[in-house]
């Protein structure tokens, strides 16, 4: 990740949409997993059903909204 916005990669460039697009998924992908992991596990020590699981999927897609939100406003900027 650039340590400034002066290293950030010009939007028109070939690996500011490679590696932007790419990075946004793999975020969207973990945080999905993690908040889906966490709820899975949950649920298993607290006998809940799938209450944890389905709060779990729904952060993990709220977190990383979030995260890609953030993360192409920095480079629109």
């Amino acid at each position: 990740m650039p340590e400034t916005e002066d290293d950030l990669p010009a939007p028109g460039s070939s690996s500011f949409s490679l590696s932007t697009l790419a990075g946004l998924g793999l975020a969207n992908a973990c945080s999905l997993v993690a908040g889906l992991g966490l709820g899975h596990y949950l649920d298993g020590r607290l006998d809940t059903g799938p209450v944890f699981v389905l709060i779990g999927i729904a952060a993990g897609l709220a977190l990383g909204l979030v995260g890609s939100f953030v993360q192409i406003r920095r480079y629109l900027k």
